[in-house]
């Protein structure tokens, strides 16, 4: 579980630049290493979206089937939508399970 603390630190950096990732899933982690020191990046960052003005992404939802957060949730601002993403693909990392969607 180390190795996903990385992924925290890679999305909370991206947050603190106002970067919203809006792709996180398990197939945009890239694992560099040997055994004893793994790195992980976060890649695919085509469709992230800069939020210089604090902004709330209405009316978009990107990103890959089963880790999208669903356009009923609109409320929730463009971090914690990246949180519920990132919390899916480290489920899916962690346990082999890969989410569908359905």
């Amino acid at each position: 579980l180390g190795e996903l603390a990385q992924l925290v630190r890679i999305v909370e950096s991206a947050h603190l630049a106002l970067l919203e990732h809006r792709d996180i899933t398990p197939s945009n982690v890239y694992v560099t290493g040997d055994g004893s020191s793994l790195r992980l990046l976060l890649t695919d960052w085509g469709a992230s979206k800069c939020h210089n003005d604090g902004g709330h992404c209405a009316h978009e939802n990107p990103g890959t089937e089963g880790y999208r957060v669903s356009v009923s949730d609109e409320e929730l601002y463009w971090k914690q939508r990246d949180l519920v993403r990132l919390v899916y693909t480290c489920f899916s990392i962690h346990t082999g399970i890969v989410l569908t969607g359905e």
